[in-house]
């Protein structure tokens, strides 16, 4: 088994010797390097513990990173410039793992996880080493333990998903090496939570009758009572079964450059000879189901398992997976692995009742939807088609979603399609769409039915495309959701464009917002920081927000602490367009601590919300705001608000802010306290705002491109 750094299986008995390797170049720049072997140990020692530099590795010596080169059985270094320290020259392998300090003190940070690779079949380990020298010769010595595993099959298709080591000693984490003379000292990891150190497969690797050599690198240990080996074996029919192998000693020790040599086991299809049985994996929260491979994956995706409210699963591994399964009830946990999509598939068509966090979704293209359909209507989403009542934590899609299609009724979110009553966190979408369909969101499509979202980012772009064509009556779309009502949204926010190439030249009306097309609910802490570009001299409806494109119920909302840095540019200004800073139509929303920092290009426009507000059951407030920018407009302008309704309906405007020059509200709104802003400039608008202080205590800041409330409430 060749082993970059160790082993090679050639069997004998190996000596505690150096390779040593010529080299006649400037001593000064050009070091020749000479690697130390591993001692063989335990109860057998054969010639397996051979170290061999390989072309380009590369090392830390002092204070640069170089590379080995390896010609005609010589190994040099070419170091040119590298600075001695003190006339010494400390040197670390491999240079990811290795820092070294001027006083010639070198750490090594080992990972908790070492990735299986192999080349010809055979295992490539790095083994961590030193040297120290005055001189042009490098002598490399070996600062961690070997330990070597063997482990063969009776049972066709049996495959090892990973093997563990654990001990109540540290065996992963930062190593100190000190140098007494020429003398390497090392003062190994010490946290105690630092106790497993795991050799990973990306894909699990098939065992046979021939027993398969394994090998990992860990640090010293001394003084240990505890020792567990083990070995995560899946089944030819995906059954996970974890075996155990403990010792326990009052004095286990692992000394550094030394191999260590444990018993070839062999499985067979239910048992580790010399092993406790598996572990139960039952399905339960601290049991649950382990996935290291599709195989795996599909044999839980049944009725029994996934289709269960109470069954647990946790990926362990990367996975790909083919098909979408139908209804998922259970709760997985995707450990932040990433599950690589087949082409135009979600993962599951619906999540009811069901949990699903910590998943990373992947695809390479999606460009024919499979969709999960209602009657006449349609979701698509690359974690879900549709959830209900579910709860999805920390899931992340990187899909780009592109199609566009005449019978465009569908929701499309680039997490889930739609999601009534559900609970989404910290979720993002890295994923461009581009589509015609009818509600688009970069989280949800459809965010209805009292959806709580919280701390989700899109950053991917929403293009509509010019090719559009349809009967529909409404278009949502939203950098966060297409549309939702009821519920309470915080901390989201969009960081990628929206752009509509096109909108239908019939009697449609269509709402965009940076944070939702539609939005009827509570709404906090809030951004968007990119432009909402739009392409159309359609003579339709046209609603834009910076945050939100419409608010339509008659129920009261509260927008709070949200802001706007995106540019809203309708390119032909000859349709009924309504464009705000903040809001693009408001029904019975009020505007609370939140500012808009923008250029804004429309047939009617106003600094923090614009449109038609005929509904309003009371006065709506506005309040502790401003609007900074540049507006274009066919029709009216104004800094705050288009004008009331009625006499009747109407916004209350107090300590409000918005450019010099420009009008302040329309007809029918009342206003209090409200300043014009004459600079642009950041740190002038603080001193401008700080001086007509908000209300409530509240205070003005300079952020990093902006104005922001320092004491927000």
């Amino acid at each position: 088994m060749e082993i970059r750094k160790i082993l090679i299986p050639v069997f004998g008995i190996a000596l505690c010797s150096l390779f040593f390797i010529s080299c006649n170049k400037d001593s000064d720049t050009v070091f020749s390097a000479h690697i130390e072997q591993y001692n063989g140990t335990k109860d057998y020692v054969d010639n397996r513990n051979k170290i061999y530099w390989s072309d380009g590795d590369r090392l830390k010596i002092n204070n640069g990173t170089y590379t080995v080169n390896v010609a005609d059985d010589d190994a040099t270094i070419n170091a040119e410039g590298v600075t001695d320290y003190g006339g010494q020259y400390y040197a670390a392998y491999p240079d990811s793992y290795a820092a070294i300090a001027a006083n010639g003190t070198i750490t090594f940070t080992l990972p908790e996880k070492e990735a299986y690779r192999e080349t010809a079949g055979r295992q490539v380990v790095n083994s961590v080493m030193t040297a120290k020298t005055s001189t042009s010769r490098l002598d490399f010595k070996n600062v961690c333990a070997l330990l070597h595993f063997s482990l063969s099959s009776t049972a066709a298709g049996s495959r090892l998903c990973a093997v563990e080591v654990s001990s109540d000693k540290a065996l992963w984490g930062t190593m100190t090496v000190t140098y007494d003379g020429d003398n390497p000292s090392v003062t190994p990891p010490t946290l105690a939570s630092n106790t497993t150190r795991r050799l990973t497969f990306a894909t699990p690797i098939e065992l046979s009758s021939t027993a398969k050599d394994l090998y990992l690198i860990v640090p010293q240990v001394s003084g240990a009572s505890t020792f567990t080996l083990r070995y995560v074996i899946e089944t030819s029919a995906g059954a996970v079964k974890i075996f155990n192998k403990t010792k326990e000693s009052s004095g286990i020790a692992f000394e550094k450059g030394n191999i260590y040599h444990f018993d070839t086991n062999t499985f067979d299809g239910n048992r580790l000879d010399g092993a406790l049985d598996a572990e139960t994996m039952n399905g339960s929260e601290n049991h649950p189901y382990q996935v290291y491979s599709t195989t795996s994956w599909n044999a839980l995706m049944t009725a029994e398992v996934a289709g269960n409210t109470s069954q647990y699963i946790s990926l362990a591994n990367d996975i790909s997976v083919t098909s979408s399964y139908s209804e998922f009830k259970a709760t997985l946990d995707g450990n932040n692995h990433q599950i690589n999509l087949a082409n135009n598939i979600s993962l599951f068509t619906q999540i009811t009742n069901g949990t699903v966090r910590n998943v990373v979704l992947n695809s390479g293209s999606c460009t024919a939807p499979t969709y999960y359909t209602v009657g006449s209507t349609r979701y698509f989403g690359t974690l879900a088609c549709k959830a209900t009542s579910a709860t999805i934590e920390n899931c992340t899609s990187t899909v780009d979603i592109s199609f566009s299609n005449n019978n465009n009724t569908a929701n499309i979110g680039g997490i889930c399609g739609a999601a009534p009553s559900s609970t989404l966190s910290n979720c993002s979408n890295r994923g461009n769409i581009t589509s015609n369909c009818t509600t688009i969101g970069g989280i949800v499509g459809d965010a209805s039915s009292s959806v709580s979202i919280s701390g989700c980012i899109n950053s991917g772009n929403i293009i509509i495309p010019s090719d559009m064509v349809s009967n529909n009556t409404s278009f949502y779309w939203g950098g966060i959701a297409g549309r939702t009502s009821g519920g309470t949204v915080s901390g989201c926010h969009n960081q990628g464009k929206i752009v509509v190439s096109y909108v239908p030249a019939v009697s449609t009306t269509t709402y965009i917002g940076g944070i939702f097309g539609q939005g009827d609910c509570n709404i906090s802490n809030c951004s968007n920081a990119d432009s909402i570009i739009c392409k159309t001299t359609s003579s339709i409806s046209l609603f834009i927000g910076g945050i939100i494109g419409n608010v339509s119920r008659n129920e009261e909302h509260t927008m709070l602490n949200c802001h706007n840095e995106g540019h809203i540019n309708v390119e032909t200004i000859t349709l009924n367009c309504y464009a705000g800073g903040l809001i693009g139509s408001n029904k019975h929303m009020h505007i609370k601590n939140s500012y808009a920092f923008c250029n804004i290009k429309a047939n009617r426009v106003a600094g923090i919300v614009s449109g038609n507000i005929d509904a309003l059951l009371s006065s709506t407030d506005i309040t502790n705001c401003y609007y900074y920018g540049t507006i274009e407009s066919k029709d009216a302008t104004y800094g705050i608000s288009a004008p009331g309704y009625s006499a009747g309906c109407k916004y209350d405007i107090t300590y409000c802010f918005y450019p010099d020059g420009s009008t302040m509200t329309g007809a029918n709104n009342t206003g209090s306290n409200n300043t014009p802003i004459n600079d642009p400039n950041t740190s002038s608008m603080a001193t401008s705002l700080t001086t007509h202080k908000p209300a409530n205590g509240l205070d003005w800041t300079t952020g990093t491109t902006h104005v922001v409330f320092s004491n927000s409430k």
